[in-house]
């Protein structure tokens, strides 16, 4: 890492011997010996503790998180992803464990959740948008993002959600 002149093994070996007994534990200790910011000492942390967390294949992570009754949302995400990936060459989709994170380089401008068997939440980071119509305050449904709009008909992923993507896409320079 550029910041510590480490590698992520050097920190994740480092990490390894101080024998953590929490996640959180591991976040700080990585926060305060290396000066990282929390996301990356979350990410260290994590491959400290499991470090096999992020060896699923792409396509089995699609599969597990679109699984059983969430599965009907796997055809409308692979359209949503399609149009997504159209809004730049930088645009980058990783699959986590309860949702696929939309990323601009480094920053991140949305997020995609399969939520229910009945709904799919699409949450929108972008300060300069207005709540409005569908496009809602994302409250304490996540953190990481500024609004939520919720999907109960794959016909509701329209030119609007796709505007507010794409604009959410621009912002993230």
């Amino acid at each position: 890492m550029e910041k510590t002149g480490k590698t992520i093994d050097d920190l994740r070996k480092a990490g390894q011997k101080q024998a953590f007994k929490k996640h959180g534990e591991a976040v700080e200790w990585f926060k305060k010996a290396y000066e990282l910011g929390h996301g990356h000492a979350n990410l260290i942390a994590k491959l400290t503790m499991e470090p096999d967390a992020f060896k699923t294949s792409k396509d089995d992570a699609v599969s597990n998180l679109f699984s059983k009754t969430k599965e009907p949302w796997r055809k409308p995400y692979e359209s949503l992803r399609k149009k997504i990936e159209t809004f730049g060459k930088d645009v980058e989709i990783s699959i986590g464990k309860n949702y696929v994170n939309l990323h601009r380089g480094t920053k991140r401008f949305g997020i995609i959740k399969p939520s229910s068997a009945k709904a799919l939440d699409i949450g929108i980071k972008n300060k300069a948008a207005k709540a409005k119509g569908r496009l809602k305050a994302s409250g304490s449904w996540n953190a990481m993002v500024d609004y939520r709009i919720t999907i109960t008909d794959p016909k509701e992923i329209n030119k609007e959600v796709i505007d507010w993507l794409k604009a959410a896409y621009q912002s993230a320079k």
